[in-house]
């Protein structure tokens, strides 16, 4: 007994988490590995760390929604464990596999290894863990998108999805503006918002008119350009023209899209341009049809399920992992405690 106090007083001195545990205890008979826990307690708390006011103070003295920093994390590792051990089950059922894209995004992250294995290794994550972890959370995502695809059992009709995203999600077609010169060194950038404010009013007037975009877009950026001293090129305008969908109810800190902003948009005018300033860019834009056409619709369809139904889907899964048996390990979640990351 004295030699067990040793160890587990000597690893709680230690800035890093050492290896004292080979499993921290198991989700429904599923055994986890300590270096498991470690790296879904790790996402709980960059996680936590986010949604918290204070950057600057201590995480452990502050609180999320009334729960204290360390509960909070503890709650939601939890729950990853759970919900990690429910997506690994129910994959293989289903005999869900990454798709080539989520394969090369895989193979890509292996090349940045080197750059994080430091940190993650200070915190007992290794190589091994770390892709497992990343491999579940795109599991997550073909077992969503199977789901809830064209075929799937909780597949919802087009005719539904359509109606419920033009409710909440508006497309807009615009032209972005900049309208600051670019820093000299050791200077700063001068802002040329009243002139590229007068050159947008200009293109919208032309748009209104019934003038083409592209000649518009071609002559208002070339006066921009001249404006603020950069070079205009014949990928600018290309580069410049694009769509967008954009949500009728926002976060209150979007300072991009302001709520004003989205509420006046929701009442727009289809086709009818305006200006908007989002603080550095100026846009010309305008309201189009949320789906033009059935082949605009399929093209951004994963994009619609994804916003409507993803809240509903790890929903469904909390349902099946919350009934889940869990047992720890004695000491384990102590001598695994959040207060024992290190973050540099």
């Amino acid at each position: 007994m004295p030699l067990l106090l040793a160890l587990v007083l000597c690893a709680s001195f230690t800035g890093c988490i050492g290896n004292f545990y080979e499993n921290a205890g198991t989700v429904d008979g599923r055994e986890i590995s300590s270096g498991l826990y470690l790296g879904l307690q790790y996402n709980a708390y960059t996680e936590g760390k986010a949604l918290l006011e204070d950057e600057e103070e201590d995480p452990f003295k502050q609180e999320i929604e009334g729960v204290k920093f360390e509960d909070w994390v503890n709650n939601r590792t939890e729950e990853l464990v759970r919900k990690y051990v429910c997506v690994e089950r129910m994959c293989a059922e289903r005999e869900v596999v990454l798709g080539e894209e989520n394969r090369g995004y895989l193979e890509q992250m292996t090349g940045y290894w080197d750059m994080v294995e430091e940190r993650y290794a200070k915190n007992g994550i290794g190589y091994d863990t770390l892709m497992r972890t990343m491999t579940n959370d795109m599991l997550t995502d073909e077992l969503f998108l199977q789901m809830y695809g064209e075929e799937g059992e909780l597949a919802p009709s087009e005719e539904e999805m359509r109606k419920e995203y033009e409710e909440q999600y508006a497309q807009i077609e615009y032209v972005m503006l900049p309208f600051n010169t670019v820093a000299e060194e050791g200077a700063e950038s001068v802002s040329k918002e009243e002139e590229v404010m007068a050159v947008a009013e200009g293109m919208v007037e032309d748009l209104n008119a019934g003038e083409d975009l592209a000649e518009v877009a071609e002559e208002g950026l070339k006066e921009t350009y001249e404006a603020i001293d950069r070079e205009f090129t014949e990928e600018t305008v290309a580069n410049s023209i694009t769509s967008t969908y954009i949500e009728f109810v926002g976060k209150e800190e979007d300072e991009l899209y302001p709520q004003e902003f989205r509420s006046q948009l929701k009442e727009m005018e289809l086709d009818k341009w305006d200006i908007h300033n989002m603080g550095n860019l100026i846009l010309v834009y305008r309201r189009l049809p949320t789906f033009g056409d059935d082949a605009s619709f399929e093209e951004v369809r994963s994009t619609v399920v994804e916003s409507l139904y993803r809240e509903s889907f790890d929903e469904y899964l909390a349902g099946i992992y919350a009934d889940y048996p869990l047992s720890w390990e004695p000491g384990a979640r102590w001598y695994f405690r959040p207060q024992k990351i290190v973050e540099e």
